[in-house]
């Protein structure tokens, strides 16, 4: 098996519109996907991360 550089820690789907997903990583990255534009989660909407000092 190869090593992993990031695995994902958290995913929730939005309340109300199942099409979005949220989701984090253990790099500290937050990432939303819009199911509508592709099924595979390999390009994200929107990205926000998070530096821990």
């Amino acid at each position: 098996m190869e090593d992993l550089t990031e695995v994902i820690t958290s995913a929730e789907f939005h309340p109300t519109h199942c099409n979005m997903l949220a989701y984090s990583s253990s790099k500290g990255s937050i990432r939303f996907i819009d199911l509508r534009q592709s099924a595979l989660c390999d390009s994200h909407a929107k990205l926000q991360v998070f530096y821990r000092f």
